[in-house]
């Protein structure tokens, strides 16, 4: 009776189907070990991101080509239920504006994106991900835009380089992060 519920992937990790198991019993399952993981370990970043990452798998396994808009607005809720525990995670702000792009419009979209940086200005990898977003996005393409959106990026990563230097506190630190700040 033991061996009918053991529950074993391709490669012994325990993610694949128990024996006897329907495809809907494993969807309930799944859901409700993520459910458990996020709610007893809620500050651990990692079983939030498989919970978002298993909303995808999800549809896929119900039998849907592509991830439709209901897998996303439910990866979207899970994103964001974990950054209420995670304010400051970049992995779980990039997880959300990726999943968010399948859903917005490139305005709405570079709305959201500008919104993150306000509140993580010295981001390298969120301004990055932003440039390389902003160059995919070929309705709001433009030349003159992109200077602007690299000139923001390079005074806001030279803004957090001079606050994280060890001498910013002193006074000749103080002038060069005030002449950066008036830049």
């Amino acid at each position: 009776a033991a061996a009918a519920h053991a529950v074993c992937g391709p490669f012994g990790d325990g993610d694949g189907v128990a024996v006897g198991e329907t495809q809907s019993e494993l969807l309930l399952r799944r859901t409700r070990e993520h459910n458990t993981a996020t709610r007893e370990r809620p500050w651990e970043l990692q079983p939030w991101l498989a919970f978002a990452e298993w909303q995808l798998e999800a549809a896929a396994l119900a039998g849907r080509r592509a991830p439709g808009a209901a897998a996303y607005e439910k990866q979207i809720s899970v994103l964001e239920k974990a950054l209420e525990h995670h304010p400051g995670s970049e992995q779980l702000m990039l997880a959300l504006l990726r999943s968010a792009a399948h859903l917005l419009d490139p305005e709405t979209l570079c709305a959201r994106w500008q919104q993150v940086l306000r509140k993580q200005r010295g981001s390298p990898a969120l301004w990055c991900e932003y440039i390389r977003v902003r160059l995919a996005m070929f309705p709001l393409f433009t030349v003159q835009r992109m200077q602007v959106v690299y000139g923001d990026a390079l005074h806001e990563l030279a803004l957090e380089a001079a606050r994280a230097r060890p001498d910013a506190g002193s006074p000749a630190g103080a002038l060069r992060l005030a002449s950066l700040e008036d830049a």
